[in-house]
């Protein structure tokens, strides 16, 4: 086995900490209505936490800090979403946008892990009940001002990405 090689520059290192080494699934081991059946699209939003919490989905902190460990396990009401934990501060914003300009540069299409993080958050927050919501739970914590404060940075630096339609999917 190959030892991992040291980061080629700082925003690799940054990117290998919030990503790890996972990889999208490939098609042969999507599920399949994700790719059979042309009635069910997934169209890149989610439901606000706070919605998602009035229809009985919990959010609960992953084992990891990691943007690709986020995963739905139904229960029999509803269910649970288990995201990583993020500290919110003012470097924050800087730092995704230049991780996701890093995404950018790689030129592969199924690296867009902070990318992807960063839509699955916007979908999540529309206002700051959202991240109250997200912050009660364990999923967000910020030095910020106010919850405000957090939801229009999400909001704000979402605009123009799109991310990849199977980072999320479960093979």
């Amino acid at each position: 086995m190959t030892p991992p090689r040291e980061p080629a520059h700082l925003l690799e290192h940054f990117h290998f900490t919030f990503v790890g080494r996972k990889e999208v699934p490939d098609a042969s081991t999507r599920k399949s209505w994700y790719r059979d059946d042309s009635r069910k699209t997934w169209s890149g939003r989610y439901f606000p936490a706070k919605e998602l919490r009035n229809v009985g989905i919990h959010f609960k902190p992953s084992k990891t800090t990691f943007f690709t460990d986020v995963e739905f396990r139904r229960t029999i009401l509803a269910g649970r979403l288990y995201m990583p934990s993020l500290s919110i501060d003012d470097s924050t914003k800087p730092l995704l946008l230049n991780l996701v300009a890093y995404e950018a540069c790689l030129g592969d299409n199924e690296k867009l892990w902070v990318t992807s993080y960063i839509c699955f958050m916007d979908s999540l927050i529309d206002n700051p009940e959202d991240v109250n919501e997200l912050r009660t739970k364990g999923i967000l914590s910020s030095t910020l001002g106010n919850d405000k404060q957090v939801a229009e940075m999400f909001n704000q630096i979402s605009d123009y990405l799109v991310p990849h339609p199977y980072a999320y999917c479960r093979g």
